[in-house]
């Protein structure tokens, strides 16, 4: 219950259409089966972070012994059961069986990171190295460099079901010797006239050193069949280290989509190494001339470059300031012109160097990792734009452990990023993984609640009708628990809200666990302490309406939409460094309707509450009643 507006507001039927239960006659018996629904479905959480975070804890993808490292991976949003979860797939160089002689090993994770499959070995002979993936929907494509055949040649190997099997490796390009350090990017277009279409496209450095070109290979059927490599650097200087992107720019479904390939490496025709840019149009089938983006008396390092529409970013390291520090330059026009370089790292003041960057743009959110050793040890950085790289956030550490982190790769969707490095804290380098996002929004509550969390229930005994309230917030809970075990959570810590808010003081007993709350401020605390500073009030016009307030907008409930319809309020925020989660109806149906919402909104991505941290939702029910997954969710405002 939220308010005692209503003789008889809350019914424990609401709870028998959801679970078979003993009959409730009385608040103790209320309490017993409430007791016995909390301990059957949410269990104690083992001991976990002691405060909310933006980033996941590092995991270990492999620490199987001897040398893991130059790991890369990339993500994809295939649609598979789960409405939010990406898949992340992680490849590496291992060289567990002969140090002399490294495999390919894949990985993947169905839920944005939280648990992984079982590695896959993608090589058995010759030597394999330096690897690169991409994905595109169910299609997930591998290259790296080979000397199977006695001599280094580019190999490639796709998935055709998101990592789930894998096919023979493949030179891509046969007779081409002496080919290393493959980069690849994969996208899947469509359109009203052509269909669809996935292309692959594949760059590496060939040729003896001092004499290296970059060279381009292209699919335009997934990896089936491949063009003859071409060069596309174009001089007798030196170039290495390439680094490649693909844009697509589609203004309607019915128009063909513009496919771009974007490409920058290391080229030494000037008499030193700076950073060069060619455009391949139409989906590489031609090339622009050779763009100099760099121009400084310092070294260069990796460059590294993304793609998003017409915005296209590049970094790279350079000691110009007598330490190496990243650089960024972006292209507002699909690579025809560039804008000013931007020092972004600031490890040189600290007497540090930042080296190694790997960076991914998803429409206006670009993210660029590094490592650097400014606090004495290497470890990975990162920071990011939501604005397409006009303004950037600060540093951020993230890893802390000892031994050196090094050679990050990064991939994201929207504004959650991937990144794999090598890590030596074992005192062999393996591959650990972490995920993390900058904006705390709706739909990630499957990412923000995976540890570290309590679900909260009501318990005013003093107010009348408590223990119905309690009960049907509980199976409210149950929802919860459900819909956030579909995505890889087994257990939560199950609270009453005076176990985490004092009832006299309204100041917080627990500061440290995130917080998943149910119930109203006539019931729960959280809701009672939070409510006004959310900009969120209750109140009773008269004596059969309760009113909803959210942001100078009104909602009302009466005393015959009892069981028929309701709003209920779900919201964000971030409180004592932790993460909050309230879930209040006007009544006891809005907050179980709200539990059944967030089942719904995790099972099938509403558009309406990306991005927001506030919603505000009407609930009409199917049957009479009872909450059921076909009853009629409106999202009335939201706010973001």
């Amino acid at each position: 219950m939220q308010h005692s507006t209503f003789k008889h507001m809350l019914h424990v039927q609401a709870v028998h259409n959801f679970f078979p239960t003993p009959l409730l006659s009385s608040p103790g018996a209320c309490m017993r089966w409430m007791c016995l629904l909390l301990s059957s479905i949410l269990v104690l959480l083992p001991a976990s972070l002691s405060h909310a975070q933006t980033c996941s804890q590092d995991i270990p993808l492999c620490t199987v012994g001897g040398w893991q490292g130059h790991a890369d991976v990339a993500a994809s949003t295939y649609t598979h059961g789960l409405a939010y979860s990406d898949v992340v797939h992680v490849v590496w160089e291992d060289r567990r069986a002969d140090s002399l002689a490294p495999d390919i090993y894949y990985r993947r994770s169905l839920n944005g990171g939280y648990t992984w499959e079982p590695e896959v070995r993608l090589t058995f002979t010759g030597t394999a190295s330096s690897p690169a993936v991409a994905a595109s929907g169910e299609l997930v494509h591998v290259v790296w460099e080979d000397n199977r055949a006695g001599k280094h040649e580019i190999y490639y190997a796709r998935s055709m079901d998101c990592g789930r099997s894998w096919s023979r490796p493949v030179s891509i390009a046969p007779g081409h010797a002496s080919s290393l350090n493959p980069d690849v990017a994969a996208v899947t277009v469509y359109s009203l006239i052509t269909g669809s279409k996935s292309y692959v496209f594949v760059v590496w450095e060939q040729g003896s050193t001092g004499s290296r070109e970059i060279y381009f290979a292209r699919s335009t059927d997934g990896g089936e069949t491949w063009s003859t490599p071409q060069c596309i650097s174009s001089d007798p200087a030196d170039s290495k280290d390439p680094s490649i992107a693909v844009s697509v720019v589609q203004p309607f479904p019915a128009v063909p989509p513009e496919v771009t390939v974007h490409v920058v490496w290391l080229d030494n025709r000037d008499g030193v190494y700076e950073v060069y840019y060619a455009r391949g149009e139409n989906a590489g089938s031609s090339w622009s001339t050779c763009t100099r983006l760099s121009y400084s008396s310092g070294n260069k390092q990796k460059p590294t470059i993304t793609a998003s529409g017409n915005a296209v970013h590049v970094a790279w390291a350079d000691d110009v300031t007598g330490s190496y520090e990243i650089w960024y330059m972006r292209s507002e026009d699909n690579g025809v012109s560039w804008l000013s370089r931007v020092k972004l790292t600031s490890a040189g003041a600290a007497g540090g160097i930042a080296r190694g960057p790997s960076m991914w743009c998803s429409g206006s959110n670009v993210h660029i990792a590094w490592y650097d050793n400014r606090d004495g040890n290497l470890e990975v950085y990162y920071m990011y734009s939501v604005d397409c790289g006009s303004t950037w956030s600060g540093e951020v550490r993230l890893t802390s452990a000892s031994g050196t982190s090094s050679l990050p790769s990064i991939a994201a969707t929207k504004d959650i990023f991937y990144v794999v490095w090598m890590d030596a804290r074992s005192g062999e380098f393996d591959i650990y993984f972490k995920s993390g996002f900058h904006q705390a929004t709706l739909e990630k509550v499957y990412m923000i609640f995976r540890e570290n969390t309590k679900v909260v229930v009501g318990s005013w005994v003093e107010r009348p009708n408590v223990w119905p309230a309690a009960t049907i917030d509980t199976a409210a809970a149950a929802l919860v628990g459900y819909s956030l075990g579909a995505y890889g959570l087994s257990s939560f810590l199950a609270v009453f809200d005076s176990d985490v808010v004092d009832p006299n003081t309204l100041s917080w007993l627990d500061s440290s666990s995130n917080l998943i709350s149910l119930g109203g401020p006539a019931v729960s605390l959280v809701s009672y302490k939070l409510d006004g500073s959310m900009g969120i009030s209750w109140s009773t016009p008269s004596p059969d309406v309760i009113e909803l307030t959210v942001d100078g907008h009104t909602w009302q409930v009466t005393s015959a939409d009892e069981g028929v319809q309701d709003y209920f309020v779900v919201y964000i925020t971030e409180d004592s460094g932790r993460f909050i989660l309230v879930i209040e109806g006007a009544t006891g149906w809005g907050t179980l309707a709200g539990g059944m919402f967030l089942m719904k909104m995790l099972q099938d991505t509403p558009g309406t509450i990306a991005g927001k941290t506030l919603a505000v939702v009407k609930w009409t029910a199917s049957t009479p009643g009872a909450v059921t997954p076909s009853d009629t969710f409106t999202v009335a405002y939201t706010r973001s």
